[in-house]
């Protein structure tokens, strides 16, 4: 691994999150005559690659807003994934070993949304944030939802279906913070 990273003739860092053992993760880019690529590293506390795992390479068409490792270990990656059709995935879990989480089910929206920010909650659900269309509602536009550990919708928060400003198009979370006490601002 340490030799791919040496063999780069360009390596941008685009992001970058610390887990609660003192591991770093950077999203980097790639640069070379063929192109570029996304890649999601974890480096150990002394600053050496994890052997344990596996560099994420994303979609060269992905954006990324924010990573974030959870408590139980997975990094969950907010932005701008893969289509299908009229429905964009703007959420994209990674489990410990790097590998794509394909247990996690949240995500989907209508094609244009994007997820800004994102926050674990004590309980381990996810708070998102962004310019989000639900894809089964196309005239809602969402700005904060709540899901749970396996991605999907939390019914008790604004009734499933998020917070937003119905008919104000362009209006968007751009960051969430957890304080100490456990309120979100």
């Amino acid at each position: 691994i340490e030799e791919t990273l040496l063999d780069l003739e360009e390596l941008q860092v685009q992001r970058g999150a610390l887990d609660d053992q003192d591991r770093i993760y950077l999203l980097v880019r790639e640069s070379g005559w063929s192109g570029s690529t996304l890649w999601l590293v974890r480096f150990l506390e002394d600053g050496r690659l994890d052997p344990a795992f596996q560099m994420h390479a994303l979609e060269s068409g992905d954006s990324v807003a924010q990573v974030l490792p959870l408590q139980d270990g997975r990094v969950l990656l907010a932005g701008q994934f893969e289509r299908r059709g009229v429905q964009t995935r703007c959420l994209k879990m990674v489990k410990q070993d790097g590998m794509t989480d394909e247990a996690f089910l949240g995500g989907w929206f209508k094609e244009w949304s994007y997820v800004a920010a994102v926050t674990e909650c004590p309980d381990g659900s996810l708070l998102i944030g962004g310019d989000l269309t639900l894809p089964d509602d196309e005239d809602r536009v969402v700005t904060v939802m709540r899901l749970d550990r396996v991605g999907l919708r939390d019914a008790g928060f604004g009734g499933g279906s998020g917070a937003g400003n119905e008919g104000y198009y362009y209006s968007a979370i751009g960051s969430l913070v957890r304080l100490w006490d456990g309120r979100i601002v």
